[in-house]
């Protein structure tokens, strides 16, 4: 009984490293409890053999050096004689092999083999019909290992791009049926629009001309006569601004944004322009459109307006290295450019496809409030504490100036009502600097209301005084300007009472 204990029973299954939940998942019966209504997932594909040509003149079936042959290592070991009884087997004369008449290969062989290995929508026979905007050509390229031997910045581009694609794939939800709606058809069936052909140069001139005049539009409704937009939309200052000015003429995300893109556009359609003009030809023209996509942030500043943006300049730089490293290689090197442009159009489409509706409630918001003017302009605005003192003031001036225009008769001048104002700031600075005030040849009831109004004035300094000075002892948060201030109130009142009570002593 001693020789089978439970360390070294062998009917015991010890398992010694911690098992990983990858190993759950693969092998469901051996590493689960009790697994139920568990399938078992698919294990693995067959290791692809396929190996691209590119040489057409090598035959269809042939050995290629990037499989290793595999090497004798064993000596072989001799064959044991056949006893002298036992003859070998040979087949008769009559005998041929299997489609012997049938060749092995023909001239479309080769392209059949090209064609059954083709990326995904080329490889079948019938499907949905394709966008060239929805076909990903440069994707089996980053589901794949980075090539041996290419810098960080290209390794960690192909990381990049296959965490977007896993991310893209984990949040795909399948397509919602929708109900088809073409737009042609229901504008046909109006009588105010007609159908024309157009060449989509001259489409491209006609957007960049439109947005133009529309952003042009919006700078001249706001009287902004010295800010130029010029073709390539840029907006410039005609002359030195002032700070006036340069506050009027700021403008929102809404018509930055616009024009960038509009810009991005005008760019692009020059390009076609040149090459439709024979100044530069069609791989140049590739050459250009590829370095477009691939440069946005340099080339525009979208980014400033919505930074979201980002993405989509990161994805191209990371396409950009994609392409570029498998381009430049070989008898190739490094070229002025390479017009593979397909990859980074799709991001820049998809792109306008999404930032479309954010535009349209963007340009509507900006359109209703240069049309309808803000919503604020109804509310009662609140005053602020910075502004709680001054306002005051600017209440007691404009009663002061009721009472005048009410006490004066008909005929007497606007400039009167000034003059008693001034009288009233100087009562004021007299009543705090304890001097006695008094104006000969004043009339008796203005002075009276004076004095009056002095009083009021007077009352409201001090109450503020001492409110300010309890909020300081108490220890609630409190300016440093408004301590300072209570400081000097606080002696002015002092020396008042001071000085009345050394005059009662002397009466």
């Amino acid at each position: 009984d001693e020789d089978w204990n439970e360390f070294n029973d062998i009917n015991k299954i010890i398992i010694r490293q911690p098992i990983r939940t990858e190993y759950r998942i693969a092998f469901p019966y051996l590493y689960n409890n009790m697994p139920h209504y568990v399938h078992l997932s698919w294990y693995h594909a067959p290791n692809v053999v396929y190996i691209k040509t590119e040489d057409p003149d090598l035959p269809a079936f042939y050995f290629d050096p990037l499989i290793n042959p595999i090497s004798h290592r064993h000596s072989l070991k001799s064959a044991e004689p056949l006893p002298d009884d036992d003859e070998e087997f040979e087949l008769s004369e009559e005998v041929q092999p299997f489609l012997q008449e049938t060749p092995l290969y023909t001239d479309n062989t080769a392209n059949g083999i090209a064609l059954l290995w083709a990326p995904r929508p080329f490889n079948i026979r019938s499907g949905r019909t394709r966008r060239a905007i929805d076909v990903p050509l440069v994707k089996s390229w980053y589901r794949e290992h980075c090539p041996p031997g290419q810098p960080v910045k290209v390794r960690v581009s192909y990381q990049k791009l296959l965490k977007y694609f896993v991310l893209n794939a984990l949040k795909h939800r399948p397509p919602k049926p929708q109900k088809k709606r073409y737009l042609f058809r229901s504008f046909k069936s109006t009588k105010f629009f007609q159908t024309t052909t157009l060449d989509w140069v001259e489409a491209g001139l006609q957007v960049c001309r439109q947005g133009y005049n529309m952003l042009n539009l919006l700078i001249h409704r706001k009287n902004l006569n010295y800010l130029h937009l010029d073709y390539n939309f840029n907006l410039k200052p005609v002359k030195t601004l002032t700070t006036k000015e340069r506050k009027k003429s700021r403008f929102g995300n809404a018509f930055h944004l616009c024009r960038e893109i509009l810009r991005l556009t005008k760019l692009i359609v020059d390009s076609h322009v040149q090459y439709r003009l024979n100044n530069v030809d069609a791989f140049q023209l590739s050459d250009g459109i590829q370095y477009i996509f691939a440069h946005v942030g340099q080339l525009t500043g979208m980014y400033r307006y919505k930074y979201k943006l980002m993405r989509q300049i990161r994805m191209c730089k990371d396409l950009k290295h994609l392409i570029y490293y498998r381009f430049n290689t070989g008898p190739v090197g490094k070229g002025p450019g390479c017009g593979f442009w397909a990859a980074g159009w799709r991001v820049w489409l998809f792109f306008m496809r999404g930032i479309t509706p954010l535009l349209e409630r963007w340009l509507g918001n900006l359109l209703s409030r240069q049309f309808e003017g803000r919503h604020s302009k109804g509310v009662a605005k609140t005053v602020t504490k910075q502004r709680v003192e001054s306002h005051f003031d600017l209440e007691l001036r404009a009663s002061v100036m009721h009472d005048i225009v009410d006490m004066m008769p008909e005929g007497i001048k606007q400039n009167k009502a000034r003059t008693i104002l001034q009288h009233l700031s100087e009562a004021w600075r007299c009543w705090k600097a304890n001097i006695p005030w008094k104006v000969p040849g004043l009339p008796t009831p203005i002075e009276n209301m004076i004095l009056r109004y002095v009083k009021m004035k007077a009352d409201w300094w001090t109450n503020t005084a001492h409110y300010n000075r309890e909020r300081i002892r108490r220890g609630a948060t409190v300016d440093k300007t408004v301590c300072k201030k209570n400081l000097g109130r606080l002696t002015r009142l002092y020396l008042k009472a001071e000085q009345e009570r050394q005059h009662n002593y002397l009466k």
